[in-house]
């Protein structure tokens, strides 16, 4: 609704600055952090809203929270997906100042956790988005993931982004550039749409 791609951006710049000065150290104080983003998109852009979530990665554990109908999910190598955010409340947005965020527990990742827009996971059949994660390393994921969006399309119907985190052995430890997540044994890419050369690959 509204300037949807400038909330996203002001949630976005938001949450890490937030976190930087007290990182969310339990799955309420994300509710809280996303209250706060609800807030600062409501004073920062002309009617914009959005969906967003927020999840924190701790030794070989995931909590967060969430609004909207993004997803976040755990994707095991062979048992079905759990869907983290199943619970959560897809209206008021991010940026109505109203949103009404929606916790989830901490919950062991034993899997891939995937984080969706709308704009991918509700424009690929369920089973061909979970096939194109399952046991893939991130990139690939990925990749995948949106080759087959646009096999199915032949563009991007909807604004979509995807980010891949997994567990992997033998990886030194690191976290994703401003995630201010501790430090997990994770290997993650993310895309927001498929770039030009993802598009050039898949026609």
């Amino acid at each position: 609704p509204g300037d949807g791609e400038a909330a996203a951006e002001t949630a976005v710049a938001h949450c890490p600055r937030t976190a930087e000065r007290a990182p969310p150290a339990s799955a309420q104080a994300c509710v809280e952090l996303l209250i706060e983003a609800d807030q600062a998109v409501l004073n920062g852009t002309a009617g914009g809203e959005t969906t967003l979530v927020v999840a924190v990665v701790a030794n070989g554990i995931v909590y967060g929270a969430s609004v909207g109908n993004s997803i976040a999910w755990i994707v095991p190598d062979a048992r079905d997906p759990v869907d983290l955010t199943q619970n959560q409340r897809r209206r008021p947005f991010i940026g109505s100042g109203a949103a009404t965020p929606v916790a989830f527990a901490p919950t062991p990742l034993d899997g891939s956790l995937i984080l969706a827009s709308d704009g991918l996971h509700d424009y690929l059949p369920y089973a061909d988005f979970v096939a194109s994660v399952r046991r893939r390393a991130p990139i690939d994921a990925v990749a995948t993931a949106f080759a087959a969006l646009h096999e199915r399309h032949r563009s991007t119907p909807d604004d979509a982004s995807l980010l891949v985190l997994r567990p992997r052995d033998g990886a030194e430890h690191h976290s994703p550039p401003d995630s201010h997540m501790p430090s997990q044994d994770l290997h993650w890419d993310t895309i927001d749409d498929p770039p030009e050369a993802l598009r050039t690959a898949v026609g």
